[in-house]
């Protein structure tokens, strides 16, 4: 029986992360493990089971797989360190008041990283939809999530302005998993990381200058591809048919266009759909200017969270240390 109090621990997945029960609810549970906390305290367990000290024993027994898991024997041979229950107790109090300390400054920098998504988003929808000039004489656009945007700006399908095509099946006599002055070609399919690349081709299928749209899964995301490529599983390239900058295209794909489907079915974007939006349709200049202005402003955002995502990893890092060190007496706490 699961009882208040007592510690539940994944042995699949992720292993190492412990629970403590603080509800008299019964439940059923399934690959866990449950210690009883008997002579120890509660909590202090927990922290010594989430310590560095417990996971190198967990990960003896990693075997490579698909999953991580531990087995009930090597948690039975578990070795645990016999503390006085009073200093238990006194550093699981320590623990409690110095991680809750921890976690506000990690919560901090993550509602910093929040706020820096939206002021990029906001950066890019502004200069996308209404230019670099604050000047400009505008008009309303006729699309309400548009507004008004620059009285010389035209409104026009993305079908009048690039060939769409989808990526066929892989064209396995000219592949290669591995780059060499043959197979010199990238192979992109549908992925939210723009490096991703599935493999390498002699045969590319579309040109420098292009964009790609993924079709399935996290659909509708836009990448600029400024060398020749390949595209495979129904990856959206699009193919520019006059003179235009794809650089501001994909800053406005990914910033204006909202593709939502109402089925519960894994979503697809397909060419047809995709025609069926509108973008809009600054000079060549403009389209460039606009395009260089967002490179410079959101490579200052992104180093920022990059910074911030380097204070976020130090912070968890001395988190991890402070409960090892906590749990195994080599931080000296008291019970004042």
């Amino acid at each position: 029986n699961v009882n208040f109090g007592d510690l539940l621990m994944p042995m699949i997945g992720t292993v190492g992360g412990s629970v403590l029960v603080e509800t008299y609810r019964k439940f059923t549970i399934k690959n866990v493990a449950l210690f009883k906390a008997g002579q120890f305290c509660a909590k202090w367990l927990k922290y010594f089971l989430d310590s560095e000290l417990s996971k190198i024993q967990f990960e003896l027994e990693k075997n490579g797989g698909v999953q991580d898991f531990v087995g009930l024997t090597t948690l039975r041979n578990l070795i645990i360190l016999k503390l006085p229950l009073k200093e238990q107790t006194a550093i699981a109090h320590y623990l409690d008041t110095k991680l809750s300390e921890i976690d506000a400054l990690i919560d901090k920098q993550q509602t910093l990283l929040e706020k820096l998504a939206e002021q990029r988003t906001a950066v890019i929808t502004q200069a996308v939809t209404k230019g670099l000039n604050p000047a400009a004489p505008m008009k309303n656009s006729g699309v309400e999530w548009l507004g008004d945007v620059p009285v010389h700006w035209d409104i026009v399908g993305i079908s009048k302005l690039f060939m769409l095509k989808a990526g066929g099946d892989l064209q396995p006599d000219f592949f290669s998993r591995e780059k060499d002055n043959e197979h010199c070609y990238p192979i992109y399919t549908n992925a939210n990381d723009e490096h991703a690349v599935y493999g390498y081709t002699s045969k590319k299928r579309f040109n420098a200058d292009s964009i790609t749209v993924s079709g399935r899964g996290d659909i509708g995301f836009a990448v600029y591809r400024d060398h020749d490529f390949d595209a495979i599983i129904r990856l959206l390239v699009l193919s520019p048919l006059k003179k235009l900058d794809c650089k501001y295209y994909t800053y406005s794909i990914n910033a204006l266009l909202d593709f939502k489907f109402e089925s519960s079915a894994v979503a697809q974007l397909s060419t047809v759909q995709l025609a069926q939006y509108k973008l809009l349709l600054p000079s060549y200049e403009e389209q460039a200017a606009i395009a260089d202005y967002l490179d410079q402003e959101t490579t200052k955002i992104d180093r920022l969270c990059e910074t911030v995502n380097q204070t976020i990893g130090c912070l968890k890092e001395y988190r991890t240390a402070l409960i090892t060190q906590a749990v195994t007496g080599k931080i000296k706490v008291t019970n004042e």
